[in-house]
């Protein structure tokens, strides 16, 4: 896949080298404060199964299910909206580079929270496209996200750099 670095090598110079970055959400640009253990006790008890590897059972789910599921974890990702502890440098650095690169946001999150997110940093119109929980089969490990991005913009791997702070950004990265 694309190339990936840690956050703290992530410098204004590192955007030279690409045409394309890529951003994780939870994590890299933000701390959405989830209590992502009781989200997961809240779908099991829900749906009647364990829920450890969430994204992976949520891809199991029939389509009723699978919205139903979203709402429970929409409501998790955005009850702490206030809380939410934003990375002020990478904010910026989009700010000032979104008119020099395409900026992207490929996320285990919602849409809902995404698009809560960017308005509330005032990011809406600096990044170029956002991939979602919502709008793929198969979430991050799955490079599906990933490709909709690269193809849409017509992007080859080394174009692209892709920043995030989980194993599955590593994976995808690779």
């Amino acid at each position: 896949m694309g190339q990936q670095f840690s956050l703290k090598k992530a410098t204004g110079k590192v955007g030279n080298l690409f045409k394309a970055i890529i951003f994780d959400l939870d994590g890299t640009l933000v701390d959405l404060k989830v209590d992502w253990k009781s989200l997961k006790n809240k779908l099991g008890n829900t749906f009647q199964k364990e829920f450890q590897y969430l994204h992976e059972e949520i891809g199991k789910l029939e389509t009723q299910e699978k919205e139903k599921a979203f709402q429970i974890i929409r409501k998790y990702e955005l009850e702490n909206l206030e809380k939410w502890k934003i990375n002020t440098f990478f904010i910026n650095w989009i700010i000032q580079n979104s008119d020099k690169k395409i900026v992207c946001v490929l996320s285990n999150n919602t849409k809902s929270t995404i698009e809560k997110f960017l308005f509330k940093t005032n990011l809406t119109s600096h990044i170029s496209k956002h991939i979602t929980l919502d709008d793929v089969n198969k979430a991050k490990p799955d490079d599906e996200g990933f490709d909709k991005i690269r193809n849409y913009f017509n992007l080859e791997l080394n174009e692209i750099i892709l920043i995030g702070d989980s194993k599955h950004d590593e994976i995808i990265a690779k």
